[in-house]
């Protein structure tokens, strides 16, 4: 879908307003999770809905209390054929395709609090489907969780 051009003095409809001028989709986290293990799986709040052929703006920011060694990793799936780019403070100048970017930045000795912030952007294809937050440990260590923290959130803006 084409960006929608406005004219001076056009009332506008409410289709065009939730369309164009709020998030498309909003995830946040309702309460504390915590995982143990090293392989990535789906976080069950933090998926965002999205359409064919469109394109969105990404931004989130997830909180993690985590462990120096141990860390954490995070990666989105999206629908076949999607494509794009995001990136997180402190990780990377590079943008990384959004199908496999990691991310683990090291924390303290004890479990510390780092907010990851995310911007990033995606076009999807011929298919509708969800944005999907998967994350999990970075590494096996003594028995420690790693938890997203409640209020976490992804937000996507549907830009064309």
């Amino acid at each position: 879908m084409a960006v929608k051009v406005f004219n001076v003095g056009q009332v506008l409809a409410a289709a065009d307003v939730n369309a164009w001028f709020i998030p498309t989709s909003i995830a946040v986290k309702p309460s504390d999770e915590g995982r143990t293990a090293t392989a990535y799986s789906n976080d069950s709040n933090m998926l965002l809905a999205v359409s064919a052929n469109a394109s969105y703006m990404i931004e989130g920011a997830l909180e993690f209390d985590a462990t120096f060694g141990e860390d954490f990793k995070t990666k989105f799936t999206v629908p076949s054929a999607a494509a794009g780019l995001w990136n997180d403070e402190g990780n990377s100048s590079t943008p990384n395709a959004i199908s496999w970017v990691t991310s683990t930045p090291g924390v303290g000795a004890t479990p510390t609090l780092v907010t990851v912030t995310i911007l990033g952007c995606f076009v999807t294809g011929a298919n509708a489907g969800n944005l999907q937050l998967q994350w999990a440990k970075n590494a096996a260590g003594a028995g420690t969780t790693t938890t997203l923290k409640k209020n976490s959130y992804l937000l996507a803006w549907r830009i064309g």
